[in-house]
């Protein structure tokens, strides 16, 4: 028992999980109404999480059903369903239609184990190292193109959002 982690449910009910699970992983912030209450009280899984993964799936199926009708109603135009349901989920927070409450647990968790989802990229990428060689100039000539181009996006947007505040700031 002592690998293993028991919580009750609320209604009286218990299970067990691995100590080293992604339930474990994924922990939320404590709140006062927990679906799930461990044994041990630093240890709360609540069924948050699931609701959380299920917003954020929503919104990538959504995604790629408005992708699909994009191909249907406009044939030359492609946009990933996942980056619709990206834009979607923004537009969504924006607009205060989702709470940010909603995903925050396990949008940290994604963003924070990132690399990891990474690696069969780039696998992909040594697997045909032999087509890439002929065109590697043109690519890295790309890369190093966009990211300086970026850099003075961004630097010129962040000095005019500044000059824009500072500009308030006077008027007030």
């Amino acid at each position: 028992m002592n690998s293993l982690r028991c919580w009750r449910r609320i209604n009286g009910k218990r299970g067990c999980f691995p100590r080293f699970s992604l339930v474990n992983t994924i922990r939320s912030k404590k709140t006062k109404n927990h679906d799930w209450i461990s044994y041990n009280k630093n240890e709360v899984i609540p069924l948050k999480i699931i609701r959380q993964i299920a917003v954020i799936l929503f919104f990538y199926i959504l995604g790629e059903i408005v992708s699909k009708l994009l191909i249907i109603i406009l044939p030359s135009i492609f946009i990933p369903g996942s980056i619709l349901g990206m834009i979607l989920l923004v537009i969504g927070i924006v607009t205060k239609i989702v709470k940010k409450e909603w995903i925050e647990d396990v949008a940290v968790f994604l963003t924070s184990n990132m690399a990891f989802f990474f690696i069969p990229a780039a696998v992909g990428i040594i697997e045909y190292a032999d087509v890439l060689k002929d065109s590697a100039w043109r690519i890295l000539a790309f890369i190093l193109t966009s990211t300086i181009l970026s850099f003075f996006v961004i630097y010129f947007s962040i000095k005019s959002i500044l000059w824009l505040q500072g500009r308030r700031r006077t008027h007030e």
